[in-house]
């Protein structure tokens, strides 16, 4: 039996293939209303609202938490341009079975829920993604892409030591940057929040009036200043689309001594690298630039690299070669280097 790893994995592929698998088009992933964060928020050709839960494992309180949706989405009607509240909004539950509860809940209940299974069929190294009614008719199986391939487990093996780790919902300071940008650039955004928050238990996230930070914890709502790794900021003051900033390798200048000059060799420093996509900040198909920034703010940069050009300087550099094809490759470089600043500060 095979299944998604986690509920993240499961909710970007449906999230892709919404228009396969149920004739939707997408709105909005993760969307934060009234204190909740619902996973889908998708529109039908005739403008029609559904909210989608997803869930990786049976929930007894999948009802309750969709209700709770619709309350807060009926009340506040967001993207009322592209959605004609006039018609009755779809509350649709895919998990991969329902508990008992479920049925008695929707049972009793004024609204109307929908419920869906999904299945995750294997032959020959290819996987299907397949979703029913309760009573076991089809409703549509698609092919699951080979990008999606490393998300999926078999259950019949072994499970891993390691527990998987809860991921919360994305801080005020992070919602507010993505809710403004399309679906699949939201998702771009909230797969980067992940692999940077999935790479250790000591990585910890923690939301500014702006900015959100990911590095090692100082007590409850603190990290270490030395121990930053990465942040998402206002792309400019005012801006309400994210930035990513990296703590990144560049080749600093040492002083010699006695006289206080700078030595002809570089050495390795850590500054904050501004990481994006030329023109739009989060479109994957543009070309990807880097921008070091050495001074205390973004006024101007002191490096600028293209993903080539800075591979060669980190060669140059520290003798290691790395490829770099996306801004997941450059994360996971920074994410190697935070590791080793903690290592060495031990």
């Amino acid at each position: 039996m095979w299944q998604f790893d986690s509920e993240l994995s499961l909710e970007a592929f449906v999230n892709v293939h919404l228009l396969t698998l149920l004739d939707l088009s997408p709105l909005a992933r993760q969307f934060f209303i009234n204190s909740q964060v619902c996973d889908i928020l998708a529109v039908s050709p005739q403008r029609q609202l559904t909210i989608l839960e997803l869930k990786n494992t049976e929930d007894r309180y999948i009802v309750q938490q969709l209700t709770r949706y619709y309350s807060a989405i009926l009340t506040h009607k967001p993207f009322a341009d592209q959605v004609d509240y006039s018609l009755p909004i779809r509350l649709v539950a895919v998990a991969p079975n329902f508990h008992a509860h479920n049925f008695i809940d929707r049972q009793y209940s004024q609204l109307l829920f929908e419920f869906f299974i999904f299945e995750v069929q294997s032959q020959s190294e290819q996987f299907q993604f397949c979703l029913t009614q309760p009573d076991g008719s089809l409703i549509r199986c698609i092919d699951i892409p080979s990008a999606f391939h490393a998300t999926l487990m078999n259950m019949a093996l072994p499970a891993p030591i390691e527990v998987e780790r809860k991921l919360p919902p994305p801080p005020k300071s992070l919602r507010q940057l993505v809710e403004t940008l399309a679906p699949t650039e939201q998702d771009y955004v909230l797969q980067l929040r992940q692999q940077m928050l999935m790479f250790s238990d000591q990585m910890q996230e923690v939301g500014r009036t702006t900015s959100t930070q990911y590095g090692l914890r100082k007590g409850e709502k603190d990290l270490y200043k030395t121990k930053l790794c990465a942040q998402f900021v206002p792309f400019y003051s005012g801006s309400d689309r994210p930035c990513l900033m990296l703590q990144l390798p560049y080749p600093k200048k040492e002083f010699g001594a006695p006289g206080r000059r700078f030595k002809p060799e570089r050495v390795k420093g850590l500054t904050w690298t501004q990481v994006s996509h030329q023109k739009d900040l989060w479109n994957c198909t543009a070309p990807i630039q880097l921008f070091s920034y050495l001074g205390k703010t973004r006024n101007y940069h002191s490096y600028s690299y293209d993903l080539n050009t800075y591979a060669q300087m980190y060669f140059d550099l520290t003798g290691q070669e790395r490829k770099l094809r996306s801004i997941a490759d450059v994360v996971d470089l920074a994410l190697g280097e935070w590791q080793q600043n903690l290592t060495t500060a031990k």
